[in-house]
Parts: C-alpha cells; sequence; structure tokens
C-alpha cells in the first residue's frame, strides 16, 4: 500500500483523526451548513456553522472506522431515496457471488450518485460496498478529499500529460487489481465527466487501462 498512499482511501485507524480534523475545519461546517440551510446562513453565517459544527461533533462521536462513516451515509441516502424516487430497482445481483470481488463500470450522469446507488444495492445484497474512483480534479478543497476517502473513494490524478499520465495510469491499474485481489469491489465510471448529451461511450483509455491488469 505504500505506493498508493497519496491517493488510497482512508484506514480504519486513520478514520479518527480525519473526521476531528474535519469538524475543527470551519469551511467544512460552513459548507455543510449553505447546504442545509441556505437562507439561515445567508442571515446568520457564524451562527449557523457554529450549531451545525456541534451537531456534526455529537453524530460523529462513535466513529472510529469506515464502516461506522457508511451507516451515517446509508441513513443519509434512503432519507433522498424515499423523497426523490418512486422507486428504486435492480437485477442481477442473483448471478454474483458475495464472497468474489469484482470491478464494476457505469455510465457516468453523477460522480456522486453514481456509485453511491450501486453501494446501496450492494450493501443491500450482502456484498463488501465499492472502492470508487474520483478525479482529484473535482476535489478542489482539501475537506473534499477527506470526505471522500472516508467514504473508501480513490483519487484518479486528472491534468497529467505525457509520460507522468502513463505512469499514474499503470499504478491506478496496479491499485485495482490490488484491491480486487484483497477482496475489494471496485468501481469505476466508463469516462471521464458526466455524459451531458445522454451518449454512454466508454473512453477508450480505461479499455487500455484494463489490459495492464
Amino acid at each position: 500500500m505504500q505506493d498508493f498512499e497519496d491517493i488510497r482511501p482512508y484506514l480504519d485507524h486513520e478514520v479518527r483523526q480525519v473526521v476531528d480534523s474535519l469538524l475543527a475545519d470551519p469551511e467544512f461546517s460552513a459548507a455543510i451548513a449553505r447546504y442545509r440551510y441556505p437562507r439561515w446562513h445567508s442571515w446568520f453565517p457564524a451562527i449557523v456553522s457554529k450549531l451545525v459544527q456541534k451537531y456534526l461533533a455529537k453524530e460523529t462521536a462513535h466513529i472510529q472506522s469506515i464502516h461506522d462513516v457508511q451507516i451515517i451515509i446509508e441513513k443519509y441516502l434512503d432519507n433522498l431515496i424515499e423523497k426523490t424516487t418512486t422507486s428504486l430497482t435492480d437485477s442481477g445481483l442473483d448471478k454474483l457471488d458475495s464472497s468474489t470481488s469484482y470491478l464494476f463500470i457505469s455510465n457516468h450522469r453523477d460522480i456522486t450518485m453514481d456509485p453511491a446507488l450501486v453501494n446501496y444495492m450492494l450493501y443491500h445484497h450482502g456484498f463488501d460496498t465499492l472502492q470508487i474512483a474520483i478525479g482529484d480534479n473535482l476535489l478542489k478543497r482539501p475537506f473534499l478529499s477527506d470526505l471522500m476517502r472516508l467514504n473508501k473513494s480513490f483519487l484518479v490524478k486528472r491534468g497529467l500529460q505525457g509520460r507522468e499520465k502513463l505512469k499514474e495510469s499503470k499504478r491506478l491499474s496496479a491499485f485495482i487489481h490490488y484491491c480486487i485481489d484483497q477482496g475489494e469491489n471496485v468501481w469505476l465510471a466508463q469516462r471521464e465527466g458526466r455524459a451531458k448529451n445522454g451518449l454512454d461511450k466508454t473512453e477508450s483509455a480505461i479499455i487500455k487501462m484494463f489490459t495492464s491488469f
């Protein structure tokens, strides 16, 4: 794992320290406050951010592992699904073996919800949750990177060129191979960036990366 220190998800023994760091980050509390209570935050930003920080500290006081983090995420995802969908169905999971690790590749409409919904289905069918590939270009603020890595995300470095890009692609391939060998399920989007025109076409670079597995 030493070869992947800067891109891998956090491990259980690192979780508590990362959570405490997030709770101490005023930018993190302010971002949550703006999202959850936009009107109140616009009127009383400091007060609302402080109240959110206290609430988050209480809600996360028990967290010691990645599983603990994902249980909290599941609660919010349950609520989101209940409020925004009429139904959520799946098929084919009965053909898979929960004791085997898999590489899942899906179309890409939303980098958060795509793997979240796959995770939700897997979890409720007795499978381990996913290691999720996410581009570092989407994580402009440090706390975003911490949040994603707490949820078993690993970073895909964007913006590289030439030999550096090829080198990083090989390292990413090696990490995915390592995860699957360790019994971890992995999720990848079929392309960089969302399919905004509804045309779900797999990037050739993804296919080429698989040849080095």
